[in-house]
């Protein structure tokens, strides 16, 4: 399955927010707020995201992280259970 660009960019942009207000918080006064912000961050991912993004698109986004073939290989591979 094939995501178009700019479905990716948008994923990206939502990404680079959330990153974004952790690190503009952390540097003012309001630094104390910095758990409140990363707290957010999960029901956003959890009720947000997914009406923004079809269930396809997040399987195909979300995968490339500690499942992916390239990490593992990097790691030795998939762990044995």
């Amino acid at each position: 399955l094939r995501i178009p660009k700019h479905r990716i960019l948008f994923f990206v942009f939502w990404q680079l927010l959330g990153w974004a207000m952790s690190v503009a918080i952390s540097q003012t006064i309001a630094a104390i707020g910095f758990p409140v912000i990363i707290t957010a961050l999960i029901p956003f991912r959890v009720f947000v995201i997914p009406k923004l993004f079809s269930r396809e698109e997040l399987e195909i986004m979300d995968s490339l992280t500690a499942t992916n073939d390239v990490v593992l290989a990097s790691l030795g591979g998939k762990p044995k259970m």
